[in-house]
């Protein structure tokens, strides 16, 4: 009996060696691509310069604004970056804005206890 198992084992290799091919007819290996690369939104050593337009509007009349004393003002902006590493870099910004006053020709009073003046005989 124990030869008779052994004869067919023997004989299911051989066979099967004799049917195996180089092609593959069973389901097909599903091929995993590597995802794309992060993109590189900056560069080292890299200059960026930016320039903007700019609208400042009041949360009330006029009359009644204590900063720019208008309704509304239109303006611009600018600025210079250099980057030395990827992320990490230095640079200077500034805007500014034209306000269209009502009052040209009127004088702030001060008087208000916004700015607090202090001469040398006051203590």
């Amino acid at each position: 009996m124990k030869k008779l198992v052994i004869c067919l084992l023997g004989l299911g290799l051989i066979t099967s060696a004799a049917f195996a091919g180089t092609e593959y007819s069973g389901k097909e290996m599903k091929q995993i691509t590597a995802p794309p690369p992060c993109p590189e939104w900056y560069a080292n050593n890299e200059f960026n310069v930016s320039l903007w337009g700019t609208y400042v509007f009041t949360g009330t009349e006029w009359i009644n604004d204590r900063y720019i004393q208008a309704d509304h003002a239109w303006g611009g902006g600018g600025d210079i970056k250099y980057f030395f590493m990827r992320y990490f870099g230095v640079g200077i910004e500034g805007w500014a804005a034209d306000a269209n006053q009502a009052r040209k020709e009127t004088f702030t009073d001060f008087s208000d206890n916004i700015f607090k003046v202090f001469t040398a005989k006051e203590t």
